[in-house]
């Protein structure tokens, strides 16, 4: 029998990021999932780096949503978390092909 802990654990034990003092970090977290799970990690991440780490500009998005962010060459972002898969022989999931 497998018994699931009460609370997931954090995810962010090792991801250390020092909000300014305003709390205004932006940070990218991206996924790539093909069955859902990188996407339900990202969403976690995201979750916690708002909720736990008290950052406001975190920013969620497919992979292949790039091009729809507001500065797609990454120089307003403080860090990025990138979550991908595979599918296939190796591929990438649908909503990364063209990260």
């Amino acid at each position: 029998m497998h018994l699931q802990p009460p609370h997931p654990p954090p995810i962010l034990h090792t991801l250390c990021v020092s909000p300014s003092p305003s709390s205004q970090s932006t940070v990218l977290v991206g996924f790539g999932s093909a069955t859902g799970n990188s996407e339900f990690i990202a969403k976690r991440i995201h979750s916690e780096l708002q909720e736990k780490h008290g950052l406001k500009g975190v920013r969620l998005f497919a992979l292949n949503d790039l091009k729809k962010l507001s500065d797609p060459t990454f120089e307003e972002y403080q860090a990025g978390v990138f979550v991908c898969t595979t599918t296939g022989n190796g591929d990438a999931p649908e909503n990364a092909e063209k990260f």
